[in-house]
């Protein structure tokens, strides 16, 4: 009865229920692969974002210190003007 059925293209309500389901298991898999590696993106760019901002820290800190490299050669306000 079966080779019928596939013959005829005849599905019962079931078959067309697991069918549906099993399209929207694939389409729910691809979605969640996406969105895992969307989060992986994320995690790389938080931690380049976390370490730069150690680096700022850090600056800010030896500038509090008073212990910060000037960027410009200037030694008095004098050689300035």
């Amino acid at each position: 009865m079966q080779w019928l059925k596939k013959i005829i293209g005849f599905t019962t309500p079931e078959e067309d229920e697991l069918n549906l389901m099993r399209e929207e298991t694939r389409r729910l898999e691809k979605e969640k692969n996406k969105l895992e590696q969307s989060v992986e993106s994320l995690k790389k760019e938080l931690e380049v974002k976390e370490s730069k901002m150690v680096i700022v820290d850090e600056s800010i800190l030896l500038q509090e210190f008073a212990l910060y490299e000037p960027r410009y050669r200037f030694q008095t306000l004098e050689s300035f003007k």
